[in-house]
């Protein structure tokens, strides 16, 4: 049988002196080995040895304690960082905060998902929570505009970050946006939810590059498309609502090009009200589109 590479098969003294290679540990802690490397790697629940001349890792019999807790709090789905607040501490009442405010968390996350388990049963995917969808023909533009690759996680602070560099360097060079802040987004969805995003602000010409470029921020030209577009009422949280819609759209008057989907923030984080009053515009290029009278399409 083959031995993991942390499983030695010469350390007697050590198994003898309260040591578990990380195999044994594994089954003591009723915690896989992928997992156990994930705590070392994240600082969670660190080997008590390892041997600088082959990297196995041995567990002492005292961290399964330690194991057990990991075990019972993530099976809770408690976070990694409130975990390490817990096992660093070791007191009762740091325990009992950290799991009041965990519990209160799920609730509010409960709540949210009967809502939109309810909404989705009860039918709710209607225009309430957008605009009637229609076509608009995007002219080419040009734009200044910061793009990186995102996790879907990370948008909110990539785009704020982003959103902050353009209007630092449009300041500077003393232009004004036309329109409301804009992002593209990759036409499908990576299995790792990265991809690449673009952030950006719609200016005038006259502006030329490299004059104009500063830092991440750069000139560039977006082409124009023919959209299906839509207004989504509300947060984040429900847009993808409002795509579902786009898209089942799509599918009965027309076809999704392959170029990226466009958002405008008309009413965002910047304008300091809730998220229920947020508006955002999501422009879908589509192509082959059903010009006949019933197709619910308008410009």
């Amino acid at each position: 049988m083959n031995r993991s590479q942390d499983e030695p098969n010469h350390d007697q003294d050590r198994r003898r002196s309260g040591y578990l290679s990380i195999g044994t540990f594994s089954r003591a802690s009723l915690l896989s080995i992928k997992a156990l490397r994930a705590y070392h790697d994240s600082g969670l629940l660190v080997p008590a040895d390892i041997d600088q001349r082959t990297g196995y890792r041995r567990y002492h019999h005292t961290q399964l304690a330690d194991a057990g807790v990991v075990r019972r709090l993530r099976d809770l789905d408690v976070g990694l960082v409130d975990v390490a607040r817990i096992l660093d501490a070791r007191d009762p009442l740091v325990t009992r905060e950290v799991l009041l405010k965990h519990e209160h968390r799920k609730r509010l996350e409960l709540e949210r998902t009967v809502r939109i388990v309810e909404e989705l049963t009860a039918g709710v995917e209607t225009p309430a929570l957008h605009s009637p969808i229609h076509l608009r023909q995007l002219a080419a533009s040009h734009v200044l505009a910061v793009e990186d690759d995102v996790e879907e996680r990370d948008f909110p602070i990539f785009l704020g970050t982003a959103y902050a560099e353009l209007g630092r360097v449009m300041s500077a060079l003393d232009v004004e946006a036309i329109g409301p802040s804009g992002a593209l987004y990759p036409p499908s969805i990576a299995d790792d939810g990265a991809g690449r995003v673009v952030a950006y602000q719609t200016v005038a010409e006259p502006l030329r590059a490299p004059a104009a470029e500063r830092g991440r921020v750069k000139l560039d030209r977006l082409p124009g498309h023919t959209c299906a577009v839509a207004v989504h009422h509300g947060g984040y949280d429900t847009i993808d609502i409002t795509y579902r819609m786009l898209g089942s759209w799509i599918s009965k008057h027309g076809t999704a090009i392959d170029a990226p989907v466009r958002e405008h923030y008309l009413v965002s984080y910047d304008a300091l009200v809730s998220p229920e009053e947020f508006r955002t515009e999501i422009l879908w290029p589509v192509g082959d589109v059903d010009p006949s009278p019933n197709s619910g399409a308008r410009t």
